[in-house]
């Protein structure tokens, strides 16, 4: 099967928003509303920005990799963040995780920037974890909520 990792175009935008809300309603993210125009906006912005990667299959969108760019609330240094890094569960066997990742991470040192990824979602976190420390990055905090 064909597998690319490309950058996200204007046509890829709505397709990615669709298997991105597919996913968050399987992290049982408590969010109380959804707003498909801001989160579309903000896929189209990072991809004008060159910040906004997807991993295909035969021609369909499988995963990707999206990142913004950023400040902790208390440095003026720069970095990139992703604000979505998700492979579908069949595909997560494959190389395509990966790819992503090191295509995040090459973007990040063109950019001569800091690449920081985050675990957002309470699922499968010890496999991230391991994931992410193979291929590189410490361990910094965590995610927590406050209801």
């Amino acid at each position: 099967m064909a597998k690319s990792i490309t950058e996200a175009e204007i046509n890829d935008i709505y397709p990615q928003y669709k298997l991105l809300r597919k996913a968050k309603k399987g992290f049982g993210y408590p969010t109380k509303e959804h707003n498909a125009e801001k989160a579309i906006d903000q896929l189209s912005l990072c991809a004008s920005q060159g910040l906004n990667f997807i991993a295909k299959e035969e021609g369909k969108i499988v995963g990707c990799m999206v990142l913004c760019y950023d400040q902790l609330w208390f440095s003026n240094e720069n970095f990139l963040v992703d604000i979505a890094y998700y492979i579908e569960e069949k595909h997560r066997k494959s190389s395509l995780a990966i790819k992503l990742l090191n295509t995040a991470k090459k973007k990040a040192k063109e950019l001569g920037l800091p690449l920081h990824i985050s675990v957002t979602y309470g699922t499968d976190v010890e496999r991230k974890e391991k994931f992410f420390l193979r291929q590189g990055f410490e361990k910094i905090g965590g995610n927590y909520l406050l209801r």
